[in-house]
């Protein structure tokens, strides 16, 4: 059986200092709030899913204390990795670490790393045991930086010349085996990475993992395409510097990643999670973004700015 993770890393001294109990917001509460959904989609799809911690006691009394007691189990997690401060998604190049966790066998047989702003709408299974299922966005970020300039941030980390592809931080899944060879990969690329930081079009894990994975591939290693599959699909209910398929396109996907929308899935948390309603609710709530959208594109233009790409519903 295929078991989710996610992941919850906290490094905010203010943060762990707050009693959990408090009734103040916290800007991690809505990352918690994302998983209690996650979790109850998971749940109505029978799959496992669990919340990967550095401060687990602190998660989950948090969770208690948002009324959110057993939405979803949190796990302790080792968390070592040197990561600079101040840099973009910093929190989320321990995903780095994750993944060195599934290489140990501990956390399952068949485990996938997602974000937490995602929903499960079926249940699912890897199609293939032996390959390490990926999502690929190349046709999102291409447009949107540019093939040349994506192209030549891969180049600083030896990926394969030619190479047409990005992979999204949001699924990747496999086997312990496979892991163990991508978080190697992984430990030879880190240190030229840390050293080209603010350099490339994009910091955060999909740099290194997406390095990774290309060399591996060139190599040898199988991987299938979470996209293709049906598995997952990113859908932005935002504008966008590139367009993107409808929803459309996207809305009956296994998993399905929103992340424009995070504060939409917190107010969810709690809630009873029904997949066969769930189109039809957030397709209203995308309905809304895409008007407000559209005043800012208005809003843009006025200012001398151009304007960017709305959600299409259809």
């Amino acid at each position: 059986m295929l078991r989710l993770y996610g992941l919850m890393h906290v490094a905010d001294p203010a943060v762990l200092a707050t009693d959990p109990a408090s009734p103040g917001a916290l800007k991690v509460d809505v990352y918690l709030r994302n998983a209690a959904t996650l979790a109850a989609s998971a749940k109505v799809a029978d799959m496992p899913f669990a919340l990967v911690s550095n401060a687990a006691d602190w998660v989950a009394a948090r969770l208690s204390g948002l009324g959110l007691k057993d939405a979803a189990t949190v796990l302790p997690g080792d968390f070592a990795r040197d990561v600079p401060g101040g840099i973009p998604f910093q929190a989320a190049h321990y995903k780095l670490d994750l993944m060195s966790m599934f290489a140990s066998g501990e956390l399952g047989d068949q485990v996938a790393l997602v974000d937490l702003d995602m929903v499960v709408q079926r249940k699912f299974e890897l199609p293939d045991p032996d390959a390490l299922t990926v999502y690929d966005i190349w046709h999102h970020v291409a447009p949107a930086y540019g093939e040349d300039r994506v192209g030549v941030d891969l180049d600083l980390f030896e990926v394969p010349a030619g190479s047409r592809h990005w992979f999204g931080g949001e699924f990747i899944a496999g086997s312990p085996a496979r892991f163990a060879e991508l978080s190697a990969e992984i430990e030879k690329i880190w240190p030229g990475y840390v050293a080209a930081l603010g350099t490339t079009h994009h910091t955060g894990d999909e740099m290194v993992v997406t390095s990774a994975l290309l060399r591996l591939a060139a190599r040898g290693l199988p991987l299938r395409d979470a996209g293709e599959l049906g598995l997952v699909q990113r859908w932005w209910s935002a504008r966008t510097l590139s367009p993107i398929p409808p929803l459309s396109q996207s809305i009956d996907a296994a998993m399905l990643h929103l992340p424009a929308d995070k504060d939409y899935l917190a107010s969810r948390a709690g809630q009873a999670f029904d997949p066969r309603t769930f189109p039809a609710q957030y397709r209203d709530h995308a309905r809304g973004r895409r008007r407000l959208g559209m005043v800012k594109n208005v809003v843009d233009v006025l200012r001398g700015r151009g304007s960017q790409h709305l959600p299409q519903l259809a």
